[in-house]
């Protein structure tokens, strides 16, 4: 049984894709003995119905977008698949080793990775049982359909030019060597080495741990890499579509004011940009230092693009445009801004200023945003070259026309931000750049005349420059009918590449916190403190911190706390709630309620879990399907407390495009709901997916519709 809350006001609900749509499987004809009858019947009438509205000239105008019915799914049990737990471990271990933990460094952030396929990597600390034996360090993979793998532990050979150097998994406890999961599933980490030659100085290297084969060592401090002698490596990436391939920042001197941005794959050793080359484009300058290199986050996209920003010197570089903004994509590097550049836009007095390219994202389609100051007003302004050369997009005071009205914006604000599924820890930002190119910022709304508007909103900008306000604090204005709190902002954005946004903030009028799920072209979703979900009444909580994470499609997690009506006072169960790509919202997981079931069978309830993402967001925790893992804690009947990695399976449901109204069948409702659509002109109707809707989705709808 599902439950709604009520709201007055009209919704524009989910535009979904039919190519996942049709990832459920059909229920066959057989089990619906009326179907047959039920197309011919309803054919005619269909028919009839879309004659009479295709001849109608005057189309039902869309009404602004109103706030969507909180779906709520009754209770229902959801177990989560056991991929890695004690025995299975111990069983994998090469040396016969037990488990002592499924994490290295407690507190450090190290967390179960997911990749896109669904591969998990993991570390983990063994032991051989002898109360004078030190601990080993493993790292591990699960892969569907072959289990827990065992890629490297301590003291393991390396593939090294350097002959017979091992690795230390343990230091990758340093939070500064995370782990990450490649796109292979396999894992890219520092580790300590050991072996000939190796010193205080040189026992860091760059890892690839890989199953089947010798990990391989990359770069290693004080070790040439190629023909570039590297002091120390800063950070490194490998992007996950560009599997074998690295990108790697490292600093040339103690100092670190000699550095190097560097590509390596299997055709060797690329060098991207060094301090003292010849920067391109400057009319003879050259590189100097990189205050800000390679960043997971930020700077490189899953398709290599990188961009990163640089300081000037030598030949025609002055106060005013020794700092610079570079792209590196398919071998080639590109200069995308320097300061003194007046951008297209801008006025001639208005110059990128004062920028240490810093606060920058680069989107899927390697196209950039970043925040730079600029010398007509000495404040800042967001530039991007998503068109194709650089613009000026916003700063304070821009005029903006929308769907709503005019605008002004006000002062650009930073806001709490995790960036899709390749969160890392809390990242500050003033925009950021969907892969579809539409431009989201956090500013404060004035109206065309200068009277406050909103004390803050998002504002979406599209590439023909018109902007809407995807959601703004305004009660008069707002969609969700309430007014959120001035100050603080939203305590945390999280924005997935296609634009949909999970956002914390709070209810003005209670103090009570509201978690906002806002998809473009859809209505907003609010789940506010005292919600009923799965039977519990919700509190959304929180504070300046993580604590959600927004995905593709309208999909997302968040961390909240429940109690059920047969809970005693004041008890509080942390759970974590999804939202699938339909907008239903769901409880998952539930501290000492959610069960958890093993490849043998058992089952057993959570006694404890490790958020993926609390005052940080632990790397790739989830990936765009909705897969989620899971560190937890809990113990069979008649055995000790153990440590399980659970994975929580994709929180979208396969759904049927026939199924217009997604109850569960396909019958003649489904028609109206499509029609009721239709002639509001919702974005949903566009079953072709040609951006309108037009008479030729009718029949698209028809087709898939009798198709069942």
């Amino acid at each position: 049984m599902r439950f709604a809350k009520s709201v007055s006001a009209k919704s524009n609900t989910s535009n979904i894709s039919v190519a996942r749509l049709m990832c459920r499987p059909r229920s066959s004809s057989a089990a619906h003995p009326q179907r047959s009858q039920l197309k011919s019947k309803f054919a005619l009438g269909l028919s009839l119905l879309l004659a009479s509205g295709i001849a109608t000239s005057a189309w039902a105008k869309p009404g602004s977008v109103q706030e969507q019915q909180v779906v709520l799914r009754g209770p229902a049990p959801i177990e989560l698949q056991v991929i890695a737990e004690s025995q299975e471990i111990a069983a994998a271990s090469p040396s016969g080793e037990m488990l002592l933990s499924l994490i290295i460094g407690n507190g450090t952030g190290i967390y179960p990775q997911i990749n896109q396929q669904g591969d998990v990597i993991f570390p983990a600390q063994m032991w051989d049982g002898d109360p004078n034996s030190a601990l080993s360090s493993h790292f591990y993979r699960y892969r569907a359909g072959e289990g827990v793998q065992h890629l490297l532990r301590d003291q393991d050979l390396l593939q090294s030019v350097s002959g017979n150097i091992s690795a230390d998994v343990t230091a990758t406890a340093n939070a500064q060597y995370k782990p990450t999961i490649t796109g292979d599933g396999e894992a890219l980490t520092m580790c300590r080495l050991s072996g000939p030659g190796i010193n205080a100085s040189n026992q860091l290297g760059l890892v690839r741990v890989q199953q089947g084969a010798s990990s391989d060592l990359l770069a290693q401090n004080q070790t040439a890499l190629g023909a570039i002698p590297l002091h120390s490596i800063l950070s490194a990436v490998e992007p996950e579509n560009r599997v074998g391939e690295q990108l790697i920042a490292a600093s040339l001197n103690s100092s670190a004011s000699e550095s190097a941005i560097l590509h390596q794959s299997a055709s060797g050793v690329e060098q991207i940009a060094r301090s003292g080359e010849v920067a391109p484009a400057t009319g003879g300058a050259q590189f100097g230092a990189f205050p800000y290199p390679l960043r997971t986050v930020r700077n490189v996209n899953d398709n290599g693009v990188a961009a990163f920003g640089v300081t000037l010197v030598g030949e025609g570089v002055t106060s005013s445009n020794g700092q610079a903004l570079y792209r590196y994509q398919n071998g080639a590097l590109e200069l995308v801004a320097r300061d003194g550049q007046i951008a297209d836009g801008a006025t001639p007095d208005c110059a990128i200023s004062s920028s240490a390219y810093s606060k920058l994202n680069v989107n899927g389609s390697g196209k950039v945003a970043f925040n730079a100051g600029i010398s007509c007003t000495g404040g800042h302004a967001i530039f991007s070259d998503r068109t194709g050369s650089l613009k000026f997009e916003a700063t304070a005071g821009k005029l903006f026309d929308g769907p709503s009205g005019r605008f002004r914006i006000g002062l650009l604000n930073e806001v709490t931000t995790a960036f899709g599924t390749v969160g890392d820890s809390i990242n500050y930002i003033k925009s950021f750049l969907a892969d579809n190119g539409d431009l989201y910022i956090l500013t404060s709304l004035s109206n065309e005349n200068g009277s406050l508007r909103s004390a803050w909103a998002i504002v979406r900008i599209k590439l023909n420059g018109t902007a809407e306000v995807a959601l703004e604090s305004s009660s008069a204005h707002s969609s969700l009918g309430l007014g959120l709190a001035n100050f603080p902002f939203p305590e945390q954005v999280s924005l997935a590449r296609d634009g949909s946004m999970l956002v914390r903030a709070q209810d003005q009028a209670t103090n009570a916190r509201v978690l906002i799920r806002a998809v473009p072209g859809q209505a907003p979703l609010a789940i506010r403190d005292g919600d009923i979900v799965d039977g519990y009444t919700v509190t959304v909580g929180g504070s300046n911190h993580v604590s959600g994470l927004a995905l593709p499609n309208g999909k997302g997690f968040a961390m909240v706390s429940v109690r059920s009506a047969e809970d005693s006072p004041g008890t509080v169960r942390p759970a974590i709630l999804a939202i699938d790509s339909l907008g239903q919202a769901s409880l998952p997981v539930v501290r000492g309620v959610t069960s958890v079931r093993f490849a043998s069978g058992d089952t057993a309830v959570i006694e404890n879990y490790d958020g993926p993402f609390t005052y940080t967001l632990k790397r790739k925790v989830a990936n765009d399907a909705g897969e989620l893992t899971l560190l937890a804690i809990v113990q069979r009947e008649g055995m000790e407390a153990e440590q399980v990695i659970a994975l929580l399976p994709s929180s979208s449901p396969g759904a049927n495009p026939a199924d217009f109204n997604q109850d569960g069948a396909v019958n003649p409702a489904d028609i109206f709901a499509f029609l009721a659509a239709y002639f509001a002109q919702e974005e949903r109707a566009d079953i072709n997916h040609d951006g309108a809707v037009t008479p030729p989705d009718i029949f698209a709808f028809l087709a898939v519709f009798f198709q069942g």
